[in-house]
């Protein structure tokens, strides 16, 4: 029989409680590696559906005409944040130090053949995460051309996040299940 601080155990009950305790530790350990990348995960799949469905497209100011008129010409229609289909199909959740990440690394480039100005048929290839941060900021920003050009702001990332961070707790039921069978 062991004792601690005035209660007392037999060795059957202490057992029993060593081994939850170890199968909680191993459950935690899975969850501090796979939640991360879940949320990830997650988001990115928001951030998807959030393009398709231009969820948030009616808060968003309109395409100049020119550009507009572009767009529809050389992409794949009139949809926000969705020209050639480079920024959706490079979202995806990677780890970094502290974790994982939903969203685009810093120095995917996209195919090219993009205008700004809606001016030509071609334009350089671009760093998505950096006219992603320019649609999702706004402001004003000097081209490569160095022309100083000023971009609405378009947010998509930050409602996204804002939304999902409320269902992200659905995602972790399931570990949170685990942790209560260990207990068992």
């Amino acid at each position: 029989m062991a004792a601690f601080f005035g209660a007392s155990l037999n060795e059957t009950d202490f057992r029993r409680i060593q081994k939850a305790v170890d199968r909680l530790i191993v459950s935690a350990r899975r969850a501090q590696t796979e939640c991360p990348r879940t949320l990830a995960e997650g988001y990115v799949e928001e951030v998807r559906e959030a393009i398709i469905s231009s969820k948030y497209s009616s808060k968003y100011q309109d395409y100049n005409e020119r550009y507009e008129e572009w767009k529809h010409k050389h992409g794949k229609g009139l949809r926000f944040w969705d020209l050639f289909g480079d920024l959706i199909s490079n979202l995806h959740a990677f780890p970094v130090e502290s974790g994982f990440f939903g969203g685009i690394p810093s120095g995917t480039m996209d195919s090219g053949g993009k205008s700004w100005l809606g001016k030509g048929d071609k334009g350089p290839s671009k760093d998505i995460a950096w006219y992603g941060w320019i649609m999702e900021e706004g402001g004003v920003f000097v081209g490569n051309a160095g022309v100083t050009q000023r971009h609405p702001k378009r947010a998509l990332f930050t409602p996204v996040f804002n939304s999902y961070k409320i269902r992200a707790r659905k995602a972790l039921t399931p570990y949170v299940l685990e942790f209560r069978e260990c207990w068992k």
